[in-house]
């Protein structure tokens, strides 16, 4: 089978929402491992600018560590699939027990979404409604997911997708890291 070549262009835009003056975003791209980590403190959260900083480095040190080792493609695709799993659960327990050894962090949280690149494979990890967009063939796609309530309300044919974009409650989370 010919060797597949295609061309990643990594594009970020990150600002504070209508609302409050910080912005609570943090992202971070290792080229030369595939590894993409964007983590947005939530909202009106105490310390969420600190939850996704400390967020980014962990997955970003925890990504760095897969993919090493020999094994077939399959093995090694299910391998990253899980590791990227764990990598995510485990930074938000880390960040759901700092939260409870700092009052001052109590009730921090944040969504979050890493991506580690293999090949031309590309695997996703994510929580809450922070989103992975991507363009091929001049078309845009997304293949996340938002974990919020509007969008579950979607999915059951609840709402439709005029009303998803009107709903006065989709900023309610049913997924973030964290809290």
């Amino acid at each position: 089978m010919p060797e597949q070549h295609f061309q990643l262009r990594i594009v970020s835009e990150s600002h504070p929402d209508r609302k409050r003056p910080n912005n609570e975003d943090h992202f971070a791209v290792n080229e030369s491992r595939g590894i993409i980590v964007l983590a947005d403190g939530m909202c009106g959260r105490r310390s969420g600018e600190v939850a996704s900083d400390v967020a980014t480095r962990l997955l970003m040190g925890k990504l760095r560590l897969l993919g090493d080792t020999e094994s077939t493609e399959k093995e090694k695709h299910t391998e990253l699939l899980e590791g990227i799993r764990l990598a995510v659960s485990e930074t938000n327990q880390s960040i759901y027990q700092a939260a409870s050894d700092n009052a001052e962090c109590k009730g921090i949280g944040i969504t979050v979404v890493a991506v580690l690149l293999s090949g031309p494979r590309i695997h996703i990890g994510y929580e809450g409604d922070s989103r992975l967009y991507g363009f091929r063939q001049d078309r845009l796609s997304k293949p996340t997911k938002d974990h919020s309530l509007v969008q579950d309300l979607v999915d059951r044919g609840l709402y439709t997708e005029e009303q998803e974009r009107a709903a006065s409650v989709s900023h309610i989370l049913t997924r973030s890291a964290g809290l």
